[in-house]
């Protein structure tokens, strides 16, 4: 029997399989780099050749590539407890196997399975795989686990008129978060209002075809420049996209997106008077003009509305524009950052998630000694619909410190869970697929969990170790792309 989580680990959203026995299911196990359900009727998991969200090639063209590891150790499985692990072996040498002995939570590298398709690529193809891993503590023990997995035709790509090509991701203030860095100072910022990230769609089809393949955001910037102010420092950050920007795919019968984005996040250090740019207007959608930056003076156009806690009262509502950038002589900091956004749930294992394999670790957090736990947080200025603490930044206060409840922390110490997550969701869009009628939309959540690299300069806004992006959106799916 087997069981899929829904978790994400570097900047794939993923599935874990555990089977075998279930006394050892702690043993060893294997992890998909897609968000897949298990089928009961074949027991494993199949992918639509070209589906982008399974297919790390995302292209149809007869093969299906499965980005699978194998994790060893692992924690939290009900009724199990690992033992000292001294053997593993896995039936495809393509994927790559984690050092043995350990006596902690361990993960190999992804490697790739291809499963190509039978007769003419027109009939699913099969693959079987097997891992086992033995204990060599007193009575040596043995897991061993079963995956199958199923490359199945793609269908016909889309020839009728009423075919998706745009989703476009509308950003709400309230419930969103933005956590980077493991002591805690750069916790909690809220994401600005109303910003719009559109995407553009393909491979998908009218009426027998829901998976769309996401070929990148018809934007620049990860939204508008986010004026930020973290231990007392002002500071704008510009997200950039390279490399395609966003990739990955969306069901447009489901609601779930799962994405990977690639940007440079550029770092001003500012001023208080002005964090960032503002581009003068009181709505998103307003005209007005650049008061400062690099633009100033120059149209723009209100993107989002960000309210920066700390600064000079009836002066922190910041109307902001990707034409109104800040001034390339206040740029302090570029680092290369890559993530995932998916409507599931985003999981870093611990302990320690961020630390380099060569390096010193990436404290694990800033608790001294008192151990972070999640729900315990106190300094709460609200709370959101569903009952979630709104911190005086605006963001969400998740986990803190048992020692200091108004401290935000990431648990990854083993003394706490030595994990760290963020949950999404999605739903049908409306009206259900394949109804003719378009726009269709819902409410959904993003959600991504990634590692940090050190900065040249300490700047609390991009210090290094776990970060966390939570953005409550609303999907709509267009048959045309948007003015």
């Amino acid at each position: 029997m087997s069981l899929a989580l829904g978790v994400s680990g570097s900047c794939f959203a993923s599935t874990v399989i555990l089977g075998g026995h279930s006394q050892r299911d702690c043993y060893v196990l294997f992890e998909l780099a897609a968000d897949v359900q298990v089928s009961n009727t074949f027991g494993g998991v199949s992918c639509i050749d070209g589906d982008p969200t399974c297919d790390a090639d995302g292209v149809p063209d007869g093969v299906c590539e499965f980005s699978i590891r194998v994790c060893a150790h692992v924690p939290g499985v009900l009724g199990c407890r690992p033992r000292r692990i001294g053997e593993i072996r896995v039936s495809d040498p393509a994927i790559p196997l984690p050092p043995v002995p350990l006596a902690r939570e361990r993960c190999g590298d992804f490697g790739l399975v291809r499963v190509p398709l039978r007769k003419f690529s027109r009939k699913p193809g099969r693959a079987k795989l097997r891992v086992t891993a033995i204990s060599k503590v007193l009575h040596p023990r043995k897991d061993t686990d079963r995956l199958n997995l199923r490359c199945v035709p793609s269908p016909a790509p889309c020839v009728q008129a009423n075919c998706p090509k745009e989703l476009d991701v509308s950003v709400a203030n309230v419930g969103s978060d933005l956590d980077a860095g493991w002591t805690g100072a750069g916790h909690n910022f809220a994401w600005a209002d109303g910003w719009r990230l559109p995407l553009a769609l393909s491979g998908c089809n009218a009426t027998g075809y829901p998976s769309c393949r996401v070929d990148g955001a018809e934007r620049a910037t990860f939204g508008p420049p986010l004026p930020l102010l973290a231990a007392g420092t002002p500071s704008c950050l510009v997200g950039r996209f390279v490399d395609g920007g966003v990739t990955g795919g969306a069901n447009i019968e489901t609601g779930s997106i799962s994405l990977t984005v690639q940007m440079v996040a550029d770092v001003h250090l500012t001023s208080a008077a002005h964090v960032c740019p503002r581009c003068s207007g009181t709505a998103v959608g307003d005209a007005g003009t650049c008061d400062s930056g690099a633009n100033q003076g120059a149209p723009c156009t209100v993107e989002g509305l960000a309210t920066v806690f700390g600064a000079p009262a009836g002066d922190d509502v910041y109307p902001v524009s990707g034409a109104c950038p800040p001034d390339p002589g206040t740029l302090a900091a570029s680092v290369a950052v890559g993530f995932p956004l998916f409507t599931g749930i985003s999981t870093l294992p611990g302990p320690s998630p961020c630390s380099p394999t060569d390096g010193p670790p990436v404290p694990d957090d800033a608790c001294g000694e008192g151990t972070c736990a999640d729900g315990i947080c106190t300094d709460c200025a609200g709370t959101t619909p569903a009952g979630e603490c709104i911190a005086p930044r605006g963001g969400i206060q998740q986990a803190c410190c048992s020692n200091d409840t108004t401290r935000p922390c990431f648990p990854t110490d083993p003394a706490s869970d030595g994990r760290f997550e963020r949950v999404g969701f999605s739903a049908q869009p409306q009206p259900p697929w394949p109804d003719p009628s378009y726009p269709k939309t819902l409410a959904a959540q993003l959600v991504g969990t990634f590692c940090l690299p050190p900065t040249a300069v300490g700047i609390m806004a991009l210090e290094q170790g776990p970060a966390a992006i939570i953005l409550p959106v609303t999907e709509e799916w267009r048959l045309a792309p948007s003015p």
